[in-house]
């Protein structure tokens, strides 16, 4: 997990900036949840460091339905899926927790992201550089991706999602709205 330290730091900046941009929290609030992060990071608690949950659950700082109102995502309740291990879809578990993002699907040549980073630009370039084909992306709560984190943690990986036929997804990914 370390070597997503600088991925999970540059990620939180930009998210902070977003949210202080849009005036969902203050520098102060902001500075005092990054200390937090950085507590975690330099006791190796690479899992739990997330500027979201310092701000959202220990501060109270932050609004989530704000948050997920401020998003240009759809909203999706990771609670109605079975997801699967990351590594299904060639992802490791650890690069899920430091960007809080989850694959839960694949079709044909889209796949299926939910985020609890959606305002966090290295978030989203990240996975769209990782993955080869195109990203639909998902705004989901902490709650929703935390369980789905739970859920994950006892799975094996399975077999590659097989492709499926039947539809195409409609909604819009960032990469589309660029």
């Amino acid at each position: 997990m370390e070597k997503y330290r600088n991925l999970i730091l540059r990620s939180s900046r930009n998210l902070g900036a977003s949210l202080i941009r849009l005036n969902l929290i203050t520098e102060e609030q902001l500075d005092e949840a990054y200390q937090k992060l950085l507590e975690a990071l330099q006791k190796g608690s690479f899992n739990q460091a997330c500027l979201l949950k310092y701000l959202v659950y220990e501060l109270e700082a932050l609004d989530e339905a704000k948050l997920l109102k401020a998003s240009t995502f759809p909203l999706i309740d990771l609670h109605n899926y079975d997801v699967p291990h990351p590594g299904t879809f060639d992802v490791e578990l650890d690069l899920c927790y430091a960007t809080w993002t989850i694959p839960y699907d694949r079709e044909q040549n889209y796949y299926f992201l939910a985020t609890a980073f959606n305002l966090s630009e290295p978030v989203i370039e990240h996975w769209e550089k990782l993955l080869p084909g195109k990203i639909l992306w998902y705004t989901t709560n902490l709650t929703s991706i935390a369980h789905a984190f739970e859920a994950m943690s006892g799975k094996e990986i399975a077999e590659p999602v097989e492709e499926k036929a039947e539809t195409t997804p409609t909604p819009t990914s960032s990469s589309e709205t660029s």
